[in-house]
Parts: structure tokens; sequence; C-alpha cells
């Protein structure tokens, strides 16, 4: 059952909101083991729940996600509740408001269910770096969830909540939606507003949804989507008509296959998306072979920005303004045992990159902002030839508990973050294999986008 029907059923009286929440509850018991909750309050969930059931017996429009349970991810604020990040300098911090995002899918009907496990500060392609512990994967036991919104995955994956938040910079939306076997998709860079959000890269950041379909993740988006006084960077735009889009089809559509993102993946998951290509031509669409030589540094310029963005989005947390307040009467002795003791390893490494690089703007910095430049250009150029770009989620398959990629894992995602394009993840291949094939769209086009992974959707079904 799909979210539109499962609302239809709540605002119908078939079922009810509180039935939902406690039934999921019952579902995130038994998920204990995967680890994937950072917080959960059940009375609150009860409380808006009940709102939803008493709006239906009105008969009043309690909104298109009436009664759907939700999580999102800890970096996300809920007023009142903990936002720790996944991080000890965190701990203890409880969210002055609600973000935008989470306002609107309550505004909606959905009931928001608890607060998602994710990699540290948002920095991480594992979901093992938390201070919670690390995130399990249902779908594929033994293997990492990806990260940095692993929780998220995890929960949508193990069926605890149809539908969840995630923020994704650089691919952690997408990547852990794709190693947890379900849909992860963001919209154009500026689409959904991200106040209430820590930031983590500022000009990367983009809340993003994780849900078991397409379609949910379409009306998911619709909500999401629109202008935010509180957030400059949200566009002043139409919300998007993306639903009815997800089940169009891709006949007379022209997609682009990047031949680079072909040669960097592995074969196994080179042959899935091969595959899903061959349908989506047989389903009527064109396809046409196209060259992005830059590819293979899209993740290097990645890096090199986030890490400098990052040096100064989490400047606040210093044990002043925000974060425990370390030990020592300087304050760089307090600033150093706050952070010493707050941050975790893969914390440290960013932000010592991070400070590393922002001493040499000139030899690594201004070169990388002109290759963002450059690949955004070229992939504008790209996505004006055709309706949309298919490639691979990531280039390998799921990690092993305990195996390092060293960040590679987002070598392909990176692209679409750096031009701050449309992009969705769906799974493809036999069984779960954690193998996802990626939908990128020209900016603000995200129906094509949910066009094309409608389609991909219903070839892995058949």
């Amino acid at each position: 059952m799909n979210l539109t029907e499962l609302a239809a059923q709540v605002q119908g009286r078939v079922l009810s909101a509180r039935s939902l929440s406690e039934a999921a509850l019952v579902r995130l018991q038994d998920a204990g083991p995967l680890n994937a909750v950072a917080w959960c309050v059940p009375d609150a969930a009860r409380v808006q729940a009940d709102a939803v059931d008493r709006l239906c017996s009105m008969e009043k429009d309690a909104g298109p996600l009436a009664g759907v349970p939700v999580a999102v991810k800890a970096n996300i604020a809920v007023e009142g509740m903990p936002m720790d990040c996944a991080s000890a300098s965190l701990a203890g911090y409880l969210a002055p408001s609600t973000a935008r995002a989470v306002y609107l899918l309550q505004n909606a009907g959905a009931v928001l269910f608890c607060g998602a496990n994710m990699d540290e500060l948002a920095i991480g392609t594992t979901g093992t770096n938390s201070v919670h512990g690390a995130t399990g994967n249902p779908s594929l036991p033994g293997h990492v969830p990806g990260g940095s919104s692993s929780g998220s995955a995890a929960l949508v994956a193990a069926g605890v909540v149809p539908l969840a938040l995630g923020t994704d910079s650089g691919g952690s939306v997408r990547q852990p939606a794709a190693w947890c076997g379900v849909v992860g998709a963001v919209g154009t860079w500026g689409r959904i507003s991200r106040s209430g959000v820590m930031a983590h890269a500022s000009s990367f950041d983009r809340v993003g949804v994780i849900s078991q379909g397409v379609a949910d993740a379409a009306l998911a988006m619709e909500v999401l989507s629109g202008p935010d006084s509180q957030d400059a960077s949200a566009a002043l735009r139409d919300v998007p008509v993306l639903l009815k889009a997800a089940s169009l089809g891709v006949d007379g559509l022209k997609i682009g296959v990047l031949r680079q993102a072909q040669d960097m993946a592995d074969p196994v998951v080179a042959g899935a998306l091969q595959a899903t290509l061959e349908g989506l031509k047989h389903q009527g669409a064109t396809l046409q072979e196209l060259s992005l030589p830059e590819l293979n540094m899209a993740l290097s310029c990645y890096q090199v920005l986030a890490a400098v963005e990052a040096l100064s989005s989490l400047a606040r947390i210093d044990g002043m303004r925000f974060g425990p307040r370390g030990e020592g009467e300087a304050f760089h002795q307090a600033l150093r045992q706050a952070r010493s003791g707050g941050f975790g390893p893969g914390v440290k490494q960013r932000l010592l990159l991070g400070s590393y690089l922002a001493e040499h703007q000139q030899d690594v910095v201004l070169p990388s902002r002109r290759l963002r430049e450059k690949l955004k250009q070229s992939l504008f150029i790209l996505l004006g030839q055709v309706d949309a770009i298919v490639l691979p989620t990531t280039p390998g398959l799921p990690l092993k508990v305990g195996e390092q990629d060293g960040g590679t894992s987002d070598a392909l995602t990176a692209l679409s973050s750096l031009a701050g394009v449309p992009a969705i993840s769906v799974p493809i291949g036999r069984g779960c294999q954690g193998i996802g094939a990626q939908v990128l769209s020209r900016l603000w086009d995200e129906r094509s986008a949910f066009r094309v992974a409608g389609a991909i959707e219903a070839l892995n079904r058949s």
C-alpha cells in the first residue's frame, strides 16, 4: 500500500492514525538490533496520531499524508527533541524550534515518529560513525547501510516507517538508499527549505526523502517543496506536480548514458544498469551515449570544497555557542578540550583537512571551485541534449562491516551535488543486491527524473 492509499484509508476511517502508530512502535521494537534510532518519544507520536483521527472523525481534510508514520534524521530540528547529530559534541542539546521540512510533513498529516541515527554531523558514508553506535543494514545483514542518512534508510528498508527525511551533501540520501534497497530522492538545490537543519557544507546540503517506492517519494517531495521566509536559499518557485509523473512511463523520452560512469563501476553494478537501460529502451525510450571526461575528478572536487565549508559550518560547535563547555581557563584551552572530547575521528579528519586546505586557497581551493563550475556547465550542456541521465548510484557494491573504501562510494553521487540538479536512486538488479540506478535531470525539472525513476521501478517489479 503506497502513501496515497494509506492516507486515504485513514481519512476514510478504515484505518486509524493511532493504530498505525502503535503498529510502527511494535515494528521499531522488533528492529531494535538495527540500532537505527537516535530518539523516540512514543507518547508524542500518539498525541499527533490522535489529532489526525479527530480531524478525520469531523470529516475534515487531514492532509495528503494523514496518519503516515515518518522518521527524521537526527540533524533535523524537532522542537523540544534531542538534536545531537550523533555527536558527543552536542550531547543533551534540544532543538529550540521545528525545521520547516518537519513542519510541512506534520501539516500534511504525517505523524513524527522518531529521530534516525546517522554518521556523526553528517560526515561519513558507512553509518558506523555515530555516538549511538553503528546502524545495521536490514536488507543485507553483514553489510553497512551507507551514510550519512543511515538510520533513515534502515528504518524504511526494515518497514518500520514508510517514509523518512535525510540530508544529502555528496550523496548521503542516495547512497544509503541504494545500499538498503529503497528509494532516495533529492530535488534541485533550493527546492526544499533547509531551515532548522544542521549545516555541513552549505552550498551542497539538501533535504531529501527516503521511501519504499518512487510514487511515495514524489508525493513527499510535493509536500516539502516551496519557499520559506526563514531560508534565503529556498527558491521562490511553484510547488511541482510530481506524483502523476511517476506513472507516465518513458515512451518518447531521450535518456543519456555516461560512458565514464559505466567504466568506473564494478562489473556487477554495470551489468545491472545495462539491463535496466535495455528495459527502458524496450519501453520506448531512446538511449544516447554521452561523455563527461571530468567525471573522475568530481569526487575529489567535492571532497575539497566540502571540507572547507564544513570547517566554517562546524566552527559554531566550540563549547561556547553549542556543545558542552570544555575545561580550561583560556578560550583556546576550552575549545581544544571540547572538540578533542566531543568529535569522533571522522569529523576530526574532515576538519583537519579543511584547515589545511583553507591555507592553500590559490593552489587547491580556487582551482576546485573552477573545476566545479566546469563540471556544472558540462553537465548542463549534456542535460540539454536529453530528458534525463541514468548512471549507477554507487560504483561498487555495499561494503561489508569493517571494510573501508576511502569514501569512493560517493564518486558518482558527487556530480549531482556539485551541480545542484535533481537526483533519484532506485533499486535495480535481482533481489536486493544494494545496487541503485541514479536518475539526473535538468535544474527544476524533477518531473522528468520521476518519470524515468518510475519506469525503472516498474521494470524491476515486473
